[in-house]
């Protein structure tokens, strides 16, 4: 479900326990009103929507007025509905605010990772090896999206991130840093702009574990293409079910995602056989 368009408010409503809201599209003679008014990452769209947090109740419709002998008798809408008239212009962040945020997302960066000496045992040689693994194209799923049940936990990651960094402050520090990152990505991930109508957004609803992407195939109905990130930055990507790419992030944001998904959009459209990940 696309969540308000409004910048920060699906997290402020996650963060003050607000389960229910109401949801409005811009009305067709009022969008450009609607469009001016709302700031964000990029323009708001037909199929942007707004939460009742932003007009005011007289705004929100909410019963039908019926006079029946003279007395005006109300029933409940099914379905609430917003005044053509209204404009939302409560609880909006201002214009700056969202260019600041914006700005410290973009350059949510990883540090680099220290080089580590090199020592003269095997087991130094086997943890020291390049994180990024290509799969062959013959690494197939027993379903056509089915993700594998790896260890996406951050701490898991801790194996690898420990040996590059060489201790455990560096190890904790990263780890967090990540984190805090992918969080804010999860909150933001209805941001990023799919290639089409046939990409739909997917994350983990309980514990921040991953954010995916899927592209929906209407002649197969099914899933024809994959994209699984991990709260360890872990980067996966599926086409018809079979196991294309495998690699670790250097940096995630949702204008990197945007344009990953739309990269992998392009491979798609020449043949499935040829998704694969360009170097961002």
């Amino acid at each position: 479900m696309r969540n308000c368009f409004v910048p920060h408010c699906d997290a402020f409503c996650k963060k003050n326990g607000i389960l229910k809201r109401m949801m409005f599209s811009a009305p067709k003679d009022n969008f450009e009103s609607w469009k001016n008014r709302l700031f964000n990452k990029r323009e708001f769209r037909e199929t942007d929507r707004v939460c009742e947090r932003h007009f005011d109740k007289t705004q929100i419709l909410t019963h039908w007025q019926h006079i029946i002998d003279g007395k005006v008798c109300e029933l409940e809408r099914e379905k609430p509905k917003i005044k053509s008239s209204a404009v939302p212009y409560l609880n909006l962040p201002e214009t700056e605010i969202i260019a600041i945020t914006t700005n410290k997302k973009r350059a949510a960066k990883l540090k680099p990772e220290p080089k580590r000496r090199k020592q003269n045992n095997t087991n130094s040689d086997q943890t020291d090896k390049v994180t990024n693994i290509q799969h062959n194209e013959d690494d197939e799923c027993d379903t056509a999206i089915r993700f594998e049940e790896d260890n996406i936990e951050v701490e898991n990651d801790q194996k690898t991130i420990g040996i590059k960094n060489g201790g455990a402050d560096s190890t904790n520090n990263l780890i967090e840093e990540k984190r805090q990152i992918f969080d804010a990505v999860y909150d933001d991930i209805y941001e990023v702009v799919l290639p089409n109508e046939n990409w739909g957004i997917h994350r983990d609803p309980d514990r921040r574990r991953y954010i995916a992407f899927t592209m929906f195939d209407a002649i197969k109905m099914n899933c024809s293409v994959a994209i699984k990130i991990t709260n360890a930055f872990d980067l996966k990507v599926y086409a018809n079910g079979v196991h294309k790419t495998n690699e670790i992030l250097p940096e995630l944001s949702v204008d990197i995602i945007t344009k990953l998904v739309n990269q992998i959009n392009e491979s798609a459209e020449q043949g499935l056989e040829k998704v694969k990940t360009a170097r961002l």
